[in-house]
């Protein structure tokens, strides 16, 4: 029986950057004016989006409450025709 192979976590060298090197979060390497301006951004961009949806689901409603209305009726008067 062969032992599996011991893995090295010495850093390999690879054009300029190591193996198994963490990147810095953006947190720590831009600063704080400029980050918080990407999430005053991204909230804008959110904002917007939901929006959009909200209206988009508005105008898909009003069709959609006229056919089950018309459905309705069309199925009261029918059910009324086969009870005669």
């Amino acid at each position: 029986m062969t032992k599996p192979e011991k893995k090295t976590t010495d850093p390999i060298s690879t054009e300029g950057k190591t193996v198994g090197e963490v990147k810095p979060k953006k947190i720590m390497i831009e600063p704080l004016p400029q980050i918080l301006d990407e999430i005053e951004d991204t909230i804008r961009l959110a904002n917007e989006a939901a929006r959009d949806a909200r209206k988009a689901a508005e105008e898909v409603r009003r069709p959609g409450e006229k056919a089950a209305t018309e459905s309705a009726r069309v199925a009261a008067e029918t059910i009324f025709r086969v009870e005669k």
